[in-house]
């Protein structure tokens, strides 16, 4: 595994391919093609961007572990295993697989230089100049993910090694990356700019080639300035006058992404994964809150809901249910989860408990516990957690009150301390119940049910068997293998939206076509608008609504007519409506409001929220943003008890390379030049040794750098 990860730019760039008399030798007579079609290498590039190894594997490595196991513990977003485990991850990790190192220098990297290469030589191919500009944004998207996470990298005499250059090339700076990605975007927008280049028109592309945008030129420049924008909010906190530059550029350009029209919105095949089925990235109880409370619909639509629908509850109370929060498992009773604190249980005259719903805001029965800080909405103040009174519950009903995480904790013994932890990371026995048979009593046969959502099955890995809970023996599917595709914005209006609201509101730009305020809220919206599509186009759970397996098995025989009638949904769906809109802006994550500090805050949280998609983003996000902040009244960050035994890395191991790497003193030279430690898997180093767009950043938990 290790030796692979340092041969990975070694075997791309050893693919050297055609020289390049060969590919002036393009034969364009169909029947004897030789050389590739240019226009099928573009598409090419572009399924690969998010390259699929196998029908079976695709980008699992990438997902299994730089996202799930690394990226989102450090940001507090996710970990642990479903119902158990630590929600922290491994803090002092690697990644395991930088699979995008196989995409920036072969997947993507050889199709382009190829066509580069072939468009710059041959002069039958001129009407693809403006195809040979639009390389240059989809290898930059690639070349950002891969030096986020590692530093410098090999770039400017990298892709020579396809066409006789050196197989040894040097290890350019992220500060020399920057400037020479920045100069090929701007470079590529005058190219599109142009309808005419030496006498060709160049509105020839194929629509059925490029699979974003149909050859929309304008679009590929609004694509080309948001990479700009990219990679000046990755300088605000290094070099704002740099980052400022840039950005002010784009404003006098104009041509940014302002509609969700204009997303760079990527489709998977149908095999597309990215876990094969196993996702070990639980939500955590901050973030689920936070988003929860503020009502925003993207929690809907990344996270899945729990298992406890009505049909489960009631299951629960059926099978020797003691009281409200407790069941009989056997010799003792256990507790059950905290949102039955929310559920509405009513008794019937023969003594059964009926599950008749959830609570609302509207019928709270001690609404005077605690108050909305900001809107007055009630709500009470949870108990368990005395050293954070910011902290409020809030009873929203479905669809809202399903979506649960779990505490932040690496400390064994406070996971097991009272009640409170016990029933997030207690045995599995904490969450099973009887199942019911054909005759709809219990049977001796037990199934456990998760307390915490997990990031949604079907939006990360659409083709899968998924089932409806149910207490039932014979569970009924909701969908089988095969039926969707992944798919998701990886550059979008939202994203661009929110990082212009950031410019405007540091004032590094002037006369820029809306306020921060509005380029923030047009952001929010966006973003929403995005993720619900892609929600929908991979039928996530309960967007189009609950089935007729998810309504209620509860009959209303008693005398005093409590319980819900047989068929009666009590779980809701999840699709955007505009009312959703509307109750989202009454929230305070939503509303530009406060200092300029909790401002930025609430760009950076939405930014998050936004790039779940693409994770690296999100820890790029979380580093130059200081969040989640510690003390904030919005998403605070979480404890990690004992701190000091687990700081937060910044960077990822590196491995000494292996003797027969054929780059190794330009790659030792690049390490020692960063200040990196060869070798070192201590989370203090890791904490300590920064990337260079990182050096300005805040650290973990100060917030906003102003």
């Amino acid at each position: 595994m290790k030796k692979l990860g340092y041969m990975l730019f070694a075997a791309a760039v050893l693919f050297t391919g055609c020289s390049k008399t060969d590919m002036a030798e393009m034969n364009m007579d169909p029947s004897k093609v030789t050389t590739p079609d240019v226009r099928y290498l573009f598409t090419d590039a572009i399924y690969n961007i998010l390259y699929a190894e196998t029908d079976k594997e695709s980008s699992y490595t990438e997902w299994m572990y730089d996202n799930y196991t690394y990226i989102f513990p450090y940001c507090q977003i996710g970990g642990g295993e479903r119902g158990g485990g630590t929600a922290t991850g491994s803090f002092d990790s690697q990644v395991r697989v930088l699979k995008r190192f196989v995409v920036f220098y072969d997947k993507v990297g050889g199709p382009v230089a190829k066509i580069r290469n072939m468009v710059a030589t041959d002069e039958r191919l001129a009407p693809y100049k403006h195809l040979a500009a639009m390389t240059y944004p989809i290898h930059i998207w690639c070349g950002l993910r891969a030096t986020d996470l590692t530093g410098s990298m090999p770039y400017s005499e990298a892709l020579g090694g396809w066409y006789g250059g050196t197989l040894t090339p040097k290890f350019d700076t992220q500060k020399e990356l920057y400037t020479q990605w920045d100069k090929e975007l701007k470079d590529a927008i005058a190219t599109l700019s142009q309808n005419t280049i030496e006498g060709v028109n160049q509105n020839t592309l194929a629509s059925n080639v490029d699979l974003i945008y149909g050859g929309d030129v304008t679009k590929w420049i609004k694509f080309c300035n948001t990479l700009r924008l990219k990679i000046a909010v990755r300088l605000i906190n290094n070099d704002p006058q740099w980052a400022s530059q840039i950005a002010q550029e784009v404003v006098q350009d104009g041509r940014i992404m302002d509609s969700n029209d204009d997303d760079f919105y990527w489709y998977g095949g149908s095999k597309f994964r990215h876990t094969v089925g196993d996702r070990p990235s639980t939500a955590t109880k901050p973030f689920v809150d936070m988003l929860r409370n503020n009502l925003d619909p993207r929690l809907l639509f990344y996270y899945e809901k729990n298992g406890y629908n009505a049909d489960v509850i009631q299951q629960f109370l059926d099978t020797d249910a003691q009281s409200d929060n407790y069941v009989s498992t056997g010799a003792s009773l256990q507790k059950l989860p905290a949102i039955w604190d929310a559920a509405i249980i009513e008794t019937d005259a023969t003594g059964r408990r009926i599950f008749k719903g959830w609570k609302t805001n509207n019928n709270v029965a001690n609404p005077d516990a605690g108050t909305d800080p900001y809107t007055g909405d009630p709500g009470y103040v949870d108990e368990n957690l005395p050293d954070d009174p910011n902290h409020r519950v809030y009873f929203w009903g479905e669809p809202w009150v399903r979506y649960q995480g779990i505490p932040i904790t690496v400390n064994n013994t406070l996971r097991y301390a009272n009640d409170y932890y016990n029933q997030y990371f207690g045995s599995s026995s904490l969450r099973q119940i009887k199942t019911r048979g054909a005759d709809g009593k219990p049977t001796t046969n037990n199934r456990s049910f998760a307390i915490a959502s997990m990031p949604s099955d079907l939006l990360v890995q659409p083709t899968g068997n998924d089932y409806w809970p149910t207490a039932d023996d014979v569970r009924t599917q909701y969908q089988s293998a095969g039926n969707y595709a992944f798919r998701a914005v990886l550059c979008g209006a939202g994203e661009t939206n929110l990082y212009m609201a950031e410019f405007v509101e540091r004032g590094l730009v002037s006369g820029a076509a809306k306020t921060a305020e509005q380029y923030f809220l047009d952001g929010i919206e966006m973003s929403v608008r995005a993720m619900a599509k892609a929600a929908e186009n991979s039928n996530v759970f309960y967007y189009t609504g609950p089935s007729d397996d998810t309504k209620s098995t509860i009959a209303t025989e008693t005398p005093d007519g409590l319980g819900v009638a047989v068929g009666e949904t009590i779980d809701q769906g999840i699709a955007l409506t505009e009312e959703m809109i509307t109750n989202m802006f009454k929230r305070p994550l939503h509303q530009y409001t406060g200092s300029q500090s909790e401002k930025l805050e609430k760009i950076y949280i939405n930014l998050v929220v936004d790039r779940l998609l693409t994770p690296t983003d999100v820890f790029v996000t979380c580093l130059r943003g200081g969040i989640p902040k510690t003390g904030s009244t919005i998403w605070p960050r979480g404890v990690i008890d004992p701190e000091q035994a687990y700081p937060t890395p910044r960077r990822w191991v590196i491995y000494e390379p292996e003797s027969d790497d054929i780059n190794i003193t330009n790659r030792l030279a690049a390490y020692q030049e960063q200040g990196f430690t060869v070798g070192a898997s201590a989370g203090s180093v890791l904490a300590n040794e920064r990337y260079w767009y990182d050096k300005g950043n805040p650290n973990w938990g100060e917030g906003p750098k102003l």
